[in-house]
């Protein structure tokens, strides 16, 4: 029976911004999956529409959205504090993350995360997104089209996935944006680490992926992903998110050092020393001599994602929205 099918919470957090709330509150109640249960989560914002939010919610008319909560903080905590509250709070079996300005990519995607949670009796699935500035203007898929395939035959194991991560070699292997959890998975490592404001998916990935591996399910193209977020202000990296960013790379990102080649050691120091907070032009000029060839890996792969960028176009004009 199609009642019978687990509940699956979608949670959409919001801080300030609230132009394109109401986009993501419409692809939600657009899914075909007959059991959601959908959280709004604001973190404190002073204009936060609560009553314009309920009264447009009140007006749609989708039966497969069983239950809506929307969640006010007193005042700003940090996106991690707020995740924590909404799926504590929150009832579904799965989790899947839909952020404020976001939607998904079709009407179906709830139903395919769900499915193949259930096929592959999965702990966390990553699917993949299509990255955009305006609307039904995409730029690039993530991973890149061209990296999906490297990514899932390079990566099959959990300490493979986990060297993968840490090392930088795959940024778009797994993002928070696009990444649905089990419920049990979640309460098994106490959900996101809130010695951390901004940054709720990097310390998660170390400690679950030192254990298990990651469901890669990138053939789901889940949301339109909108390239804006309290992660970056204006283009720049919000600087709490980069002090987030320097406690990870400092401490968190070393925790296993006892599984990692010389070779893999140098390279997170090479991350480190290139991306802490403050680095000048020059002093990163300095990181990239001084880990030569470590450095030569990070110029060629930022070189090549940027080619793979421009070839995902031709694979998005094939898909239709």
């Amino acid at each position: 029976m199609l009642d019978e099918r687990p509940l699956v919470t979608v949670v959409t957090a919001t801080y300030k911004r609230f132009d394109t709330l109401f986009d993501s509150i419409d692809s939600v109640f657009k899914q075909d999956y007959p059991n959601i249960e959908y959280v709004i989560t604001d973190d404190g914002s002073e204009n936060f529409p609560y009553e314009k939010i309920k009264q447009y919610i009140d007006s749609l008319d989708n039966k497969n959205v069983k239950n809506v909560m929307i969640l006010t903080a007193e005042k700003n905590r940090g996106t991690v504090k707020n995740l924590n509250n909404a799926y504590q709070r929150s009832n579904g079996k799965y989790i899947i993350n839909l952020s404020c300005g976001d939607v998904f990519f079709s009407e179906d995607v709830v139903s395919k995360i769900t499915k193949r949670f259930i096929e592959k009796k999965a702990n966390v699935v990553v699917t993949s997104r299509v990255l955009y500035k305006e609307k039904n203007h995409p730029i690039a898929f993530l991973p890149h089209y061209n990296e999906r395939k490297i990514i899932t035959s390079k990566y099959k194991t959990s300490i493979d996935q986990y060297k993968g991560f840490v090392l930088g070699l795959s940024y778009d292997m797994a993002s928070g944006s696009a990444m649905s959890y089990s419920r049990a998975i979640i309460e098994k490592y106490g959900y996101f680490d809130e010695r951390y404001c901004l940054f709720e998916d990097g310390p998660f990935l170390e400690k679950y992926l030192y254990n298990s591996k990651l469901c890669f399910a990138y053939d789901i193209i889940s949301i339109w992903y909108e390239a804006a977020g309290v992660s970056s202000s204006g283009g720049a990296r919000n600087p709490i998110y980069q002090k987030d960013l320097d406690r990870f790379n400092q401490h968190d990102r070393k925790k296993h050092l006892d599984i990692l080649t010389y070779s893999e050691k140098k390279k997170i120091d090479f991350c480190f020393a290139f991306l802490k907070t403050g680095r000048s032009k020059a002093k990163k000029l300095m990181a990239l001599m001084r880990y030569f060839p470590y450095s030569l890996c990070y110029v060629h792969y930022n070189w090549s994602r940027k080619r793979n960028a421009k070839n995902d176009l031709k694979y998005i004009e094939t898909i239709k929205k």
